[in-house]
């Protein structure tokens, strides 16, 4: 038993389960460990050779390491910051990883082992579809179920039965159909199919007995989902081992061939050399024979297609075939006898004459050396002349040199094809090298400069420019610019050009290049993209070359020149190619930069996703969400609306403005946008170019916010709205590209969500205030009424008392005390009534000030008015109400109890976004120094100063002896 104890407890310690956390580490940490053999394996061998199934396993084992070392680094963090709370996402996360890759790796052996390609893509798309659903039922729906209920485990729920009952279902399909193919490989894949198997078996029966074999069967069946990883590595040790047998064997077989090899080439050498003896006697025989046919070669010799003539030591021709005398233009008769020189070698290519020492041919037959060469000039009798390539031979009769014989050929054809290969050689140079150079960078300024630089310097141009099209308004725009006059590079001002008005538009409409004559343009033409060179320059010339990517224009690139014959017509095909050159680097410049505007506002949006996921009150989130909006946008002003779906109605609660100064006058109502309907109802964005041009936008937002581009993001929860995102550009007409309007939908969801989130909290604040304020009304009414209660029959029975009458001077003060006992006692029950009330429908300011003044009145009878200088209705939210009301419920208690006053006054006014409620009375007054040396005892002023803190506002205190007390509530507000 002592064995099974401990194979027990090694099982505990290595396979985790049930017990201390730190058993878990080696359950996952030794299957990451051969996870990552296995897929360093893998990748080793589609590395030596393309394999379709190692690219399968190398996901299907990367996928399995990964879920290893993300347990594995969970376990390890919970160990280390001592934390036993489980994060609701890790759950499915790791199922989701574990049944990808079983099923990734369950498909590629289907794939090498039956030779199924079919039957392996249907299921690896049935398997991942599967784990995609079950994951996305896990993560839209356990993290609420983990919420709602504390402390449950995600072991013990659905959630886990849907991957442990669709992830045997698969591998039992996985191992069916392997039962079709024959070999070890099959026995050993199905072997670790079917431990993977057996463990989820044993969580499914772990499940249905209730996990009351819990600490038996999670042991097991993790013991057996370790076992199956090194059965699935020995796979790939036994074929290494296989493989490596297979090489020793075509090793010893190449090597017995390379044997037979040798005797064969040593058989074939001895025939070669018995071979050779035999051509010996040959070539002797056929020496004798060529003795007889050199009259035959003198034929030959006429009817030979190159020129041949034989000189003597003088120089003068001693035999002319017919093809020399020919080429030359002489008849043989002419030329016989003649010098060679003075005949048709007399002067050079530039007709200067040719001295006869300096000729090659003459050299040759006069020192008996052997001259060739293509760079001779050859005349004809008519004075014409023509490149030649020649062979000059000497020859000897008896040892003695008696002259040359000089072999050519007309290769006027042959040096036209060597300059037309020289001529694409150079273009091709200047290709390469604008294409070099145009690689060295992706920033269009540089692009374009470098550009134009390396054309100028490639075509000995001096001037040039660079204008690029803008596709949305068909204008042109000078980007680049060089000049010989000035050679700093500066960018003369020149406004955008529409094509049918500048030479480089009619270059761009034509889509070829333009050479053109200065003197030949219309006068109007002259004043715009030829205006800088005239002016600058006073070229003769103007060549314009189109910049075409993708068989589309992007601009023009125009030259200036004096020389008509600076690109002559073969040239321009050059800068035809060079212009598409340049018009794929200015698209893959475009492309780049708007990478790295895609993200930079994919990081801003990050950023923005963080700050609004920081902890922030309901006003700080709005103001978040305004600033970040503008400045996620690049624009200057952005409005947020919140939206009443009871009322139907919308309140502004934020506005940002770049310039703060701005804000005073940027209240706009938003009932009068005609698209607001629209916006509301369908969820849909919409993006203005022009706000004043464009009807939907109304007058008073022109010109209250100066609209230019105005984009319109609704906010929605999952089932209704909650507001409206208004991000305005003043600067120009804005044409928003289609990335912008996605990155404000992503911003306007993503803050939808933080909103949402705060209205939770807020709506879990009330619910927790109402459930206090329950428990502070039965206290108090338990406690304090009761003992209030008591005093007064304590008082009541002491009035009763037959020996009051003896002490008259007591009466009085009896009845005062018990007026006070009743005062307190209403006071209480007022107290109570209001902390036990329901938030009533929504009033307007005014009337909650109305009501407050007629109750206290009615209490008290005191004096009090209420009067309001802005007659707009003012409509604020629950909290900002009760703050309110509390703040001036103290300040007129505290001005009838004690100052004494004849009148208390309360006036509501409104001043730009600026509310302030101010309770004045003519009472005696007092010293406000003294209450700011005696603040402890003053609790009511603190609190009204708490109170106004949480509406974002604050109290003031103006009073003196005698002259009354004036307590002003400021705050914002619409």
């Amino acid at each position: 038993m002592k064995f099974w104890d401990f194979l027990w407890m090694l099982m505990g310690q290595y396979a985790g389960g049930p017990g201390p956390k730190e058993n878990n580490l080696m359950r996952f940490g030794i299957p990451a460990v051969i996870w990552a053999i296995l897929l360093w394996v893998a990748w080793s061998r589609q590395r030596r050779q393309e394999l379709p199934r190692e690219r399968m396993l190398l996901l299907g084992f990367g996928l399995g390491f990964v879920r290893e070392a993300f347990m594995f680094l969970h376990i390890a963090s919970k160990i280390l910051t001592g934390t036993e709370t489980e994060a609701c996402v890790v759950e499915p996360i790791e199922h989701a990883l574990a049944m990808a890759a079983l099923i990734v790796i369950a498909a590629s052996f289907l794939r090498y082992i039956l030779d199924d390609s079919t039957l392996a893509r249907r299921y690896l798309r049935v398997g991942l579809l599967i784990t995609a659903l079950c994951y996305l039922i896990t993560f839209l729906l356990w993290p609420r179920y983990s919420v709602l209920y504390p402390g449950v485990h995600f072991h013990h729920t659905w959630f886990s039965w849907l991957f442990h009952i669709a992830s045997p279902l698969l591998i039992a399909w996985a191992i069916y159909a392997l039962s079709r193919g024959q070999g070890w490989l099959r026995n050993v894949v199905s072997l670790a199919l079917t431990l993977f198997l057996l463990a989820e078996a044993l969580a499914l029966a772990n499940y249905s007995t209730g996990s009351t074999y819990n600490y038996i069967i999670c042991r097991v069946a993790n013991t057996l989902h370790i076992l199956a990883v090194p059965i699935l590595g020995y796979v790939y040790f036994r074929e290494q081992t296989l493989e490596k047998e297979a090489v020793d064997a075509q090793l010893r077989a190449y090597r017995d061939h390379l044997e037979e090899l040798v005797d064969a080439r040593t058989t074939a050498l001895s025939q070669t050399n018995m071979q050779l003896q035999q051509e010996i006697v040959e070539r002797q025989l056929t020496q004798a024979a060529l003795a007889q046919l050199s009259h035959r070669n003198e034929l030959i010799l006429g009817s030979a297609g190159e020129g041949i003539f034989g000189i003597d030591q003088e120089g003068k021709h001693i035999f002319v075939n017919p093809a020399a005398a020919q080429m030359l233009g002489y008849t043989i008769d002419e030329l016989i006898g003649c010098p060679s020189h003075s005949t048709w070698h007399h002067s050079y290519p530039d007709g200067t004459p040719y001295p006869e020492a300096e000729c090659p041919i003459h050299v040759g037959y006069r020192t008996g050396s052997e001259r060739s060469g293509d760079d001779q000039v050859f005349w004809r009798k008519d004075g014409s002349s023509f490149p030649a390539r020649y062979v000059s031979t000497p020859f000897y009769q008896n040892e003695e040199l008696t002259g040359a014989v000089v072999v050519f050929q007309d290769i006027t054809e042959h040096k036209i094809f060597e300059e037309e290969i020289t001529r694409s050689n150079t273009e091709l140079a200047a290709q390469n090298i604008i294409a070099a150079t145009l690689s060295q960078s992706l920033h269009l300024d540089a692009v374009l400069n470098t550009a134009l630089d390396t054309v100028l310097s490639i075509l000995e141009i001096e001037n040039g420019g660079i204008f690029l099209l803008d596709p949305l308004n068909n204008l042109l725009t000078l980007c680049a610019y060089r000049s010989g006059v000035s050679p700093e590079m500066h960018l003369p001002y020149l406004p955008p050009l529409r094509l049918d008005e500048c030479l480089s538009g009619a270059c761009i409409l034509e889509m070829h290049p333009l050479v053109t004559r200065i003197a030949d343009l219309p006068i109007d033409s002259k004043r715009f993209d030829t205006a800088i060179f005239i002016v600058e320059n006073n070229p003769q010339f103007l060549i314009c070359a189109p910049l075409i990517s993708r068989g589309k224009a992007v601009g023009a690139l125009l030259l200036a020149t004096q020389h008509p014959d600076a690109v002559p017509p073969h040239r321009l095909e050059l800068l035809g190619a060079i212009g598409q050159q340049i018009g794929m680097a200015v698209e893959n410049a475009r492309l780049y930069q708007e990478t790295e505007d895609l993200a930079e506002q994919l990081t801003m949006l990050h950023q923005a996703n963080i700050a609004l996921s920081s902890p922030l009150t309901l006003v700080q989130l709005y103001d978040q969400i305004t600033g970040l909006a503008a400045k996620l946008l690049d624009c200057q002003i952005a409005c947020l609306y919140t939206w009443d779906n009871d009322t139907q109605t919308v309140e502004n609660v934020s506005t940002y403005a770049s310039d703060p100064e701005e804000l005073e006058n940027l209240d706009v109502p938003l009932s009068e946008l005609p698209c607001l309907e629209e916006l509301i109802m369908h969820h849909r964005s919409i993006a203005i170019e022009n706000g004043r041009t464009d009807p939907r936008v109304p007058p008073q937002w022109c010109k209250a916010f100066g609209v230019h581009g105005l984009l319109c993001l609704p906010l929605w929860s999952k089932s209704e709205p909650l507001g409206l995102l208004f991000v305005i550009d003043r600067r120009a007409p804005r044409q928003w590209r289609g990335d912008e309007i996605i990155l404000g939908q992503s911003f306007a969801n993503r803050a939808a969500i933080s909103l949402e989130n705060a209205y939770l909290n807020l709506e879990i604040e009330k619910t927790a205030t109402m459930h206090e304020r329950e428990r502070i009304a039965a206290e108090l009414h338990d406690g304090v009424g009761q003992t209030l209660s008591y005093m007064g029959l304590q008082v009541d029975q002491v009035m009763q008392l037959d020996g009051i009458a003896q002490h008259p001077q007591g009466e009085p003060q009896l009845e005062g005390v018990r007026r006070a006992v009743e005062q307190a006692t209403r006071e209480l029950r007022a107290a109570i009534n209001h902390l036990r009330s329901r938030q009533a429908p929504r009033k307007a300011l005014y009337d909650l000030l109305k009501d407050i003044v007629q109750t206290f009145t009615t209490e008290h009878q005191a004096p009090v008015h209420l009067a309001q200088d802005n007659g707009a209705p003012l409509f604020l939210s629950a909290d900002k109400n009760e703050q309110i009301a509390r703040i001036v419920q103290e300040a007129i208690s505290n001005a009838a109890r004690h100052a004494q006053p004849q009148r208390i006054d309360v006036v509501l006014a409104k001043q730009g976004n600026t509310i302030s409620i101010t309770v004045a009375d003519d009472g005696r007054g007092f010293d406000p120094a003294n209450v700011r040396q005696d603040v402890g005892q003053h609790f009511g002023l603190n609190i009204m100063q708490a109170r106004a803190a949480r509406i974002d506002g604050q109290v003031t205190v103006e009073s003196a002896p005698g002259q009354g007390t004036r307590v002003t509530l400021t705050f914002p507000g619409g």
